[in-house]
């Protein structure tokens, strides 16, 4: 399908580590010149960790433009020659000390599509032992918690783990589990 939208000029606007700022001017389908501001993000890997014991570790992580500490599972971006599984397997030794021996696929899906082309990819981790050090970047401002599953989907369902893709990705991996014998 082509885009109903024409493409005339696009320009950076902005660029930093994390992310650039891409500026577009743009024809609508009516005719209507406008400009279009899109955040081009890499993609991401988040992890849903299971112990051998069915507990599962999350990280409660202080977010500077929320100003506000979060409830979340492991991710982070898809660095240039990694793949997708290769980050999101260092995510989980980074954040949390873990690493694991049993890895599933649960989907990708956009984080914010009407404004930056981000796509993260949700891993389940299973048989996750806590063997390493972490290894926390400057702004990662972070601990790391071990609790039921219950527990956790108990946290979305009362709005108090409200990071959208950790609650997509807890909620895919608990359906998984519950039909994986």
């Amino acid at each position: 399908m082509t885009s109903p939208i024409t493409t005339i000029h696009t320009q950076t606007a902005f660029t930093c580590s994390w992310y650039t700022v891409r500026q577009s001017d743009i024809v609508l389908p009516d005719g209507t010149a406008g400009q279009y501001n899109v955040v081009d993000v890499p993609a991401c890997a988040f992890v849903v960790p299971i112990t051998a014991d069915n507990q599962i570790i999350l990280i409660h992580q202080y977010r500077y433009p929320l100003d506000k500490w979060v409830w979340e599972i492991p991710a982070g971006a898809v660095h240039p020659g990694q793949t997708l599984l290769e980050s999101a397997q260092t995510e989980l030794l980074e954040e949390v000390g873990g690493t694991s021996d049993s890895w599933t696929f649960l989907g990708e899906f956009q984080t914010a599509n009407g404004r930056s082309n981000e796509i993260a990819h949700l891993y389940l981790a299973q048989n996750v032992a806590i063997n390493h050090a972490t290894a926390h970047e400057s702004a990662e401002i972070l601990t790391v918690h071990t609790m039921p599953i219950p527990a956790a989907l108990n946290m979305i369902h009362t709005n108090q783990l409200q990071d959208a893709p950790s609650a997509l990705a807890i909620l895919l991996a608990y359906t998984h589990l519950q039909n994986t014998p």
